[in-house]
């Protein structure tokens, strides 16, 4: 029993000893565990020094003018000669329209029409004592009503169709007289298909006058054979380039029946036209006679009529403009430039006013902008030179600071500055990186660009703070707002609640937040 308890205590006493050394093993290296899973930071004391700082910004190239291309009707695009990209000099074709009215001239010829009614019914209402002038519009009124219906029922034809048969009956013409010029070289005209039979009947009458004549005869009937072969054969291609003669003939016939057709057709409708002018001209010198006489009566409504008459006078002249347009209409660059869109295609309507391309008009220079803090800008100078950064191909661009404006996003506050651009191969919407200003100063506190960081409350930087513990030394990342009083390509001078004797931290293993333990890298 004794031994027993003996044995209890000393295995009480052993684990005793091995816990107190475990706890003083783990007491030990705690601090070296903990540290292996914090964030491992570089960092590097803050100093004075100089900053030699350029203002960045970017921005999109925009030409400094452009050019909407627009027609006041609303016509059929027949083809678009250009595509989105082209460069082209003023005076070159961009689309053709087609031979069709619009519809701002049918509404213009319904307008005429109707202050024309209008003015046909006030005159009737303005007092029965000129019955006979009035009778005498209302058939001048029924004269041209027929006119117009006349006009209507006129076939129409379209120049540019006229003048393709036109070319084509020339190039038929020519082809008749060279086949007729051929034909004459071989030295016969007509040659018939009996002619031709009789011919083949003398040479085989030859032939066997050849095998029967005798041995010093054959010489001379031999010629006479060549002779008559020789002429068989320009008999045959005279008789081929008399088929094609009368198939020439045929088509060059075919082809003036039609431009007589479409000759008559436009005679018709010119005829037409005339007759309904004749038709206006006669309407409005009656309803013009009429109003002078009325005049001499001084009647107060003769003044609306007058007014009324002018308001169909210049309805008439905007009817005969468009008139004017709707036939062949060709639509040329007015300046020199690019195109930089086009909003119609072949087959489709334009709209009155809407822009049927964009041309931009380089020759006029291009520009870009963007905007910087008020104490930038005050740094800079009209002509100033800046670089252009991040591009390096192509031909040289530079720009130049052409302007300095306020922001009217941030006024007050941010200034836009404005560069002319220049190069060979600029184009607008293109995207541009410039670098302006270096100007030196000094600062007294300087840290790299990696230790200034940013967030919705502004730039700050990473400072580590030391905490004696009784295991060591313990460090923590503490959060200071900062101002970026200007940087370069590698530091920035900052000012805010921060010292030269700070330790700032430049980079991370991981993200760190404010208040987090961290570990320093190892030199």
């Amino acid at each position: 029993m004794a031994e027993e308890k003996k044995f209890k205590r000393g295995w009480v006493k052993n684990a005793a000893i091995i816990f107190l050394a475990v706890l003083l093993v783990l007491t030990f290296f705690s601090n070296t565990i903990m540290n292996r899973s914090l964030p491992e930071v570089a960092v590097q004391y803050t100093e004075a020094g100089t900053i030699t700082a350029k203002i960045r910004g970017s921005g999109t190239i925009t030409a400094n003018s452009s050019y909407n291309v627009t027609i006041d009707q609303s016509r059929e695009v027949s083809s678009v000669m250009v595509k989105v990209g082209d460069s082209v000099s003023a005076g070159d074709l961009l689309f053709t329209l087609a031979d069709s009215e619009s519809d701002e001239l049918k509404a213009a010829r319904e307008q005429l029409d109707a202050l024309t009614l209008q003015y046909r019914i006030d005159s009737i209402n303005a007092g029965a004592a000129y019955s006979d002038e009035q009778k005498a519009i209302a058939e001048a009124q029924e004269a041209l009503n027929k006119a117009i219906a006349q006009r209507a029922q006129c076939g129409s034809s379209s120049p540019s169709e006229i003048a393709e048969l036109k070319e084509e009956i020339a190039e038929l013409k020519e082809d008749l007289n060279r086949l007729q010029n051929r034909q004459a070289e071989t030295g016969y005209g007509t040659v018939t298909e009996s002619a031709l039979k009789a011919q083949e009947r003398a040479i085989e009458d030859k032939e066997i006058e050849i095998r029967n004549a005798e041995p010093d005869q054959l010489a001379a009937l031999q010629l006479d054979l060549e002779r008559l072969q020789e002429d068989y054969t320009a008999m045959r291609q005279a008789a081929r380039y008399g088929e094609q003669i009368a198939d020439t003939e045929s088509e060059l016939a075919q082809a003036q029946a039609e431009l007589e057709q479409l000759t008559a057709n436009a005679g018709s409708l010119a005829e037409a036209d005339a007759a309904v002018e004749t038709a206006q001209k006669t309407l409005n010198d009656l309803i013009y006679q009429l109003e002078q006489k009325k005049k001499v009566d001084g009647s107060i409504t003769n003044l609306n009529l007058e007014a009324a008459r002018k308001k169909i006078a210049e309805q008439q002249r905007i009817v005969d403009e468009l008139q004017a347009e709707s036939v062949g209409a060709e639509i040329k660059a007015p300046m020199a430039g690019i195109v930089t869109s086009i909003n119609v295609a072949a087959g489709q309507t334009t709209a009155a006013d809407q822009p049927l391309a964009v041309i931009e008009a380089g020759d006029l220079g291009y520009s870009v902008s963007f905007s910087v803090t008020a104490a930038q800008a005050k740094t800079l100078r009209l002509g100033d030179p800046a670089e252009v950064s991040g591009y390096y191909w192509g031909p040289e661009i530079k720009a130049v600071l052409s302007a300095i404006k306020n922001d009217p996003d941030n006024p007050g506050k941010n200034k836009i500055l404005e560069f002319a651009v220049s190069g060979d191969e600029i184009a607008a919407g293109s995207q541009l990186s410039l670098a302006i200003g270096q100007k030196s100063a000094d600062y007294p506190t300087i840290v790299p660009n990696s230790a200034v960081r940013n967030d919705s409350n502004g730039d700050f930087v990473l400072i580590i703070e030391a905490k004696s513990t009784p295991l060591g030394n313990r460090y923590i990342a503490r959060r200071v707002d900062v101002q970026v009083q200007a940087k370069d390509d590698v530091n920035s001078a900052v000012s805010g609640g921060i010292t030269t004797s700070d330790y700032v931290i430049t980079t991370t293993s991981e993200p760190v937040e404010p208040g987090m333990q961290v570990r320093l890298v190892e030199n």
